[in-house]
């Protein structure tokens, strides 16, 4: 009986084996990445082609207030709210009573200031405005505006 050739046989098959189980290691943490962004690009998809602009964006001091106006540009996009962010504050258009605009249309907000967002005279503000499509999926911000604040 020849031992060298069984000792090399059951070598080569171990070495099959680590290769299998490093593939199928591998292949699992690769997949999870791949899947994940698959659903990332599917969902941010549905962003494509949706565009709102500030226009005539205000601070003042001693209302503690944002205002301004939420332009649409022509899409067929299924926009189902919108999210103005100031600060650290995100109002969406239910929660600060504003519709969606339509199409080609423009809404007005006027965003109350939390007690974070803490402002003086003469200080610079940002505000931008990002859209929210199909069932809550936020889409990267579209529009930002920096304003200074008045009393």
């Amino acid at each position: 009986m020849n031992k060298k050739g069984l000792s090399q046989v059951v070598t080569v098959i171990l070495i099959l084996l680590l290769v299998l189980a490093a593939v199928a290691i591998i292949w699992r943490v690769v997949g999870g990445v791949v899947r994940k962004g698959a659903e990332t690009a599917g969902e941010k998809a549905s962003c494509i082609g949706i565009t709102l602009s500030l226009k005539n964006v205000g601070c003042n001091i001693s209302l503690s207030n944002v205002t301004g106006i939420v332009s649409r540009d022509a899409d067929n996009g299924d926009l189902t709210d919108v999210k103005i962010i100031v600060g650290n504050n995100i109002i969406t258009s239910t929660e600060g009573g504003f519709s969606v605009p339509e199409p080609l249309g423009s809404v007005q907000f006027a965003n109350l200031m939390d007690e974070d967002n803490t402002m003086n005279e003469g200080d610079l503000v940002m505000v931008k405005v990002a859209p929210v499509v199909g069932e809550g999926i936020t889409c990267d911000t579209t529009d930002e505006v920096t304003v200074k604040c008045v009393s």
